[in-house]
């Protein structure tokens, strides 16, 4: 970054990373999943995804970051919507978990409605996510629709085998 020693703004940085964004719980929070417990299994993310977001009254997606050993190191919000819809991008996803040095994730959101199928922007987000991932070395070990009785597993419903 140049600057000329009369301008106002000369130590602003050229970039910057906000951190803050990235929640991670202690041992001692209410989560069921805390930092340190092992998702091997999409029933474990299931169980902190419908505690954290499952009777939203709007649409809310979460990155549960997992290390090489599928430990919980946090939890991120990634959007939150409205009642039927959530706006985000890869980037929004793909910063906490590279932040965190979190080499998996599983993706979770809402359905306000009760009903944890899939919709077509699901599906879209869901490939691209799992594009993203392997695009940059991580991966994508689910993405589960949680309601407050129900859930929907990408992995487990449409049989993921390579589970990048």
């Amino acid at each position: 970054m140049t600057t000329t020693p009369s301008s106002a703004r000369s130590h602003v940085p050229a970039l910057r990373l906000v951190k803050t964004r990235i929640t991670i719980p202690s041992a001692s929070s209410p989560v069921p999943r805390p930092v340190g417990d092992s998702c091997t299994a999409p029933a474990d993310a299931v169980v902190a995804l419908r505690h954290l977001i499952g009777d939203d009254a709007t649409e809310c997606v979460m990155a549960v970051l997992l290390n090489t050993r599928n430990k919980i190191v946090g939890y991120h919000e990634v959007a939150r919507g409205t009642v039927n819809a959530c706006r985000l991008t890869l980037r929004d996803v793909l910063i906490p978990a590279l932040l965190a040095n979190a080499p998996a994730l599983i993706l979770g959101h809402n359905h306000p409605s009760g009903d944890p199928t899939p919709s077509q922007a699901d599906r879209r987000l869901t490939t691209e996510v799992r594009s993203g991932c392997r695009l940059l070395g991580l991966t994508l070990l689910d993405h589960i629709v949680v309601t407050p009785t129900a859930h929907y597993s990408f992995q487990t419903s449409e049989g993921w085998s390579d589970l990048a």
